[in-house]
């Protein structure tokens, strides 16, 4: 992955990216101290105001409000937060920029001790949450409008273009790209030229940035499979001789799934994860219930390594349900998120950007990750549109992938994660708006 890196770099170099049609040098964008601390603003009140996937109305409102006040047209797709914002500049060469909405349900409270946590509680699948921006999207929230405003400021410098903010919701389910998709986006607004997005990181350090594109997936495809165990009745626990314990029923089949790692697929070349992140059985201490769920999210780069766990997992879950005199368990898959394989050539493209407004030294290479995005939909349409998304700096100092050894600093989706936002925040918008400012000038 160094290599694919290096090799980016190598090719930017040449890349005829950073003169005007009039062959002007074009100047590097960027936020000012009185710009910064505006965005700085929207990004605290986005991180005190998260809402759960498919309920983002507040924050869709907040993001209406401020593309409205920068120009754009807000075009609404459905009966659902995500929407397009449209900026018009006198022509129809059209590039999106795509940010998402949603934050995540916690057990526990924010813990990261800033005056401007969450103290958001809402009920989510019966049980009363916190609601935190735990995968960072206040960050991208605050980019995407900064970046935005930075494009907005220097319209002179695109003119005859057109800038689309996609604005998505339920990222975290993996819902809203759909739900944009086939609401017509691009049969009513026509294809963009290209698609750009970004994911802060919690294990690169603020103020730098890493592009993975080329064959090698970024992310991988996301299985989420239930296991349902059944007894044919159920019983008190001081009576366990009269019914089958589905609880350790689960445990045991969720023990013995992890041999498919271990024994079944190569490590190396057939990497996977087979996490079990929700275990639903039982009402009360003393009863035995009569089912137990088990909810696994299967994760893997390739349609055959998702097929070989597939096929081993109903083997073990059958194999462990009959050996305990169980009724067959109920399986049910579907498949959540295909793998994010950026485009290559743009790839190319955003690097060179990179290169002319961050400098060398701030884009760094990076590996692909067991972490998934549903933006890689919008790049399997029948329309095969040029997708990329970045990876954008979060990590505090000592807290990045070479420093962390122990494994110590809160990362994504734990409600003490909180990115380095102030220098995360400037890198963004620096990268995001010329990156836009050199594809729309691209001879």
């Amino acid at each position: 992955m160094k290599n694919l890196i290096l090799w980016l770099l190598l090719a930017a170099a040449t890349s005829p990216l950073f003169a005007q049609p009039n062959g002007k040098e074009l100047p590097i964008l960027s936020l000012n101290q009185e710009e910064y601390a505006q965005f700085e603003q929207l990004y605290k009140w986005f991180h005190s105001n998260g809402e759960l996937s498919n309920h983002e109305w507040g924050v869709s409102g907040k993001m209406k409000e401020e593309l409205k006040k920068l120009g754009f047209k807000i075009e609404p797709l459905g009966n659902f937060p995500g929407f397009l914002a449209i900026f018009e500049n006198g022509g129809t060469d059209t590039y999106y920029w795509r940010v998402e909405l949603d934050a995540n349900p916690h057990k526990e409270p924010e813990g990261t001790g800033v005056d401007f946590a969450s103290k958001v509680r809402t009920t989510h699948n019966g049980d009363s949450v916190w609601v935190v921006g735990s995968c960072g999207h206040p960050l991208h929230q605050s980019v995407a409008l900064a970046s935005a405003h930075l494009l907005v400021r220097n319209k002179h410098l695109w003119k005859g273009k057109r800038l689309g903010t996609l604005v998505e919701h339920a990222e975290e389910v993996g819902n809203g790209s759909s739900d944009l998709i086939q609401a017509g986006l691009f049969e009513k607004f026509g294809l963009p030229k290209g698609i750009l997005s970004l994911h802060n990181s919690a294990e690169i350090r603020a103020g730098k940035v890493a592009v993975v594109a080329g064959a090698s997936p970024m992310m991988p495809l996301v299985m989420n499979v239930d296991i349902e165990v059944q007894a044919i009745s159920g019983c008190h626990v001081g009576e366990h001789y009269k019914c089958v314990d589905v609880n350790l029923l689960a445990a045991q089949i969720l023990v013995r799934l992890q041999d498919i790692k271990n024994k079944v697929l190569n490590s190396v070349t057939e990497p996977s994860i087979l996490g079990c992140g929700r275990i639903c059985g039982g009402t009360r201490r003393n009863i035995h219930p009569l089912s137990c769920t088990l909810e696994f999210s299967i994760r893997c780069y390739t349609p055959e390594v998702r097929d070989k766990i597939m096929k081993h997992l109903r083997q073990i879950a059958e194999g462990e349900a009959m050996a305990a005199g169980a009724p067959m368990p109920k399986i049910t898959a579907f498949e959540v998120v295909p793998a994010l394989v950026n485009d290559p050539e743009l790839g190319k493209k955003v690097v060179a950007s990179f290169e002319k407004s961050l400098g060398k030294e701030n884009i760094v290479p990076y590996h692909p990750v067991m972490l998934a995005e549903p933006f890689s939909k919008y790049g399997l349409t029948k329309d095969s549109i040029p997708i990329l998304m970045f990876w954008l700096g979060g990590a505090k100092n000592g807290c990045d992938e070479g420093n962390d050894k122990e494994h110590l600093c809160p990362g994504l989706h734990s409600p003490n994660y909180l990115p380095d936002y102030q220098a995360a925040l400037k890198t963004g918008a620096t990268a995001v708006a010329n990156a836009f400012i050199h594809l729309f000038n691209e001879k």
